[in-house]
């Protein structure tokens, strides 16, 4: 059989080379290439044929939802597999939205890396066991959503990371949009609720149940 060949990038040398020394004790996978930034990594997978690309969300020169999103259109034989510290719904989300295989946090490494990596290689999604309470959490405020809400799912989506303190420039990143599609979408959310001062918004984002 042939080795499966793999990726890894991240802008902290020191965990990089933790997370190839543990794979490199697997017989069947091969370590092809690591990168500290966003072009770096770009270049690997452009020059070398691999199977899988681990990949930090917050790396210098880019952002690594956006490469995953990339490799996902120009590589869809390739597989990703999101490895960070963000244990928050709405980088899961994001992370969803640019068709990562995988969501794995850091403090799960260790225990679980080899357990995502074959989960994905089998064709399957892997989401890491700490963001299961998130998730629950997550399903029960939808539950709980007024079923005749005025808004879209993707407004909700923008008042929620407005209301939570997000900036529109880490709203555009995390939903994976341009800058200007995010400040529209806040724009068109006063305009259809008839609000003008953004503490208003984030006041109804909390009687709607959209945050605690």
């Amino acid at each position: 059989m042939n080795p499966y060949k793999i990726m890894i990038a991240d802008d902290h040398k020191l965990f990089r080379e933790l997370i190839k020394r543990s794979l490199q004790e697997i017989p069947d996978f091969a370590i092809v290439g690591e990168g500290g930034d966003c072009s770096e990594l770009m270049d690997l997978v452009e020059t070398t044929s691999c199977d899988l690309v681990i990949l930090d969300i917050g790396m210098p020169r880019g952002s690594g939802l956006d490469v995953a999103k990339w490799i996902k259109t120009s590589h869809p034989d390739i597989e990703v597999l999101i490895l960070t510290m963000h244990k928050s719904m709405d980088h899961l989300k994001a992370a969803m939205k640019a068709k990562a295989d995988g969501y794995l946090l850091k403090e799960d490494a260790f225990q679980e890396l080899i357990v995502a990596i074959n989960s994905i290689r089998k064709g399957n999604n892997y989401i890491s066991p700490l963001l299961s309470k998130v998730m629950a959490d997550h399903f029960m405020i939808n539950m709980s959503k007024p079923a005749n809400s005025k808004l879209s799912s993707r407004e909700i989506e923008v008042i929620k990371l407005f209301s939570e303190g997000k900036s529109v420039k880490e709203i555009a990143e995390l939903l994976v949009i341009s800058w200007s599609t995010a400040r529209n979408h806040l724009h068109n959310l006063k305009r259809k609720l008839s609000i003008k001062r953004n503490i208003d918004l984030v006041k109804y984002a909390i009687k709607e149940g959209y945050i605690k």
